[in-house]
């Protein structure tokens, strides 16, 4: 139960942290997104990776691979710009 509440709340700021690295037109990396979870919410690393793959796992982010890369989308956002297209 203490994990599924983590995940969720964690879950919301995974999604702040890609938005926000997207605005700042950096690509987000588990790195990246793991640092700024760690700067703005002091969550470590290894709970980060955690969360993100949870949310991979159950599709509220993407994972793609991208010249090379890993990186992570907000899965919301992507099926919105495909409605209104």
């Amino acid at each position: 139960m203490q994990q599924k509440m983590t995940s969720l709340k964690n879950r919301e700021r995974i999604l702040e942290a890609i938005d926000q690295l997207r605005r700042r037109k950096a690509r987000p990396d588990i790195q990246r997104i793991c640092n700024y979870l760690f700067r703005r919410f002091a969550i470590n690393s290894a709970e980060a990776r955690t969360d993100l793959e949870w949310c991979v796992a159950n599709n509220v982010v993407l994972k793609v691979e991208y010249k090379g890369s890993i990186s992570y989308r907000n899965a919301a956002k992507k099926v919105r710009a495909n409605e209104t297209t």
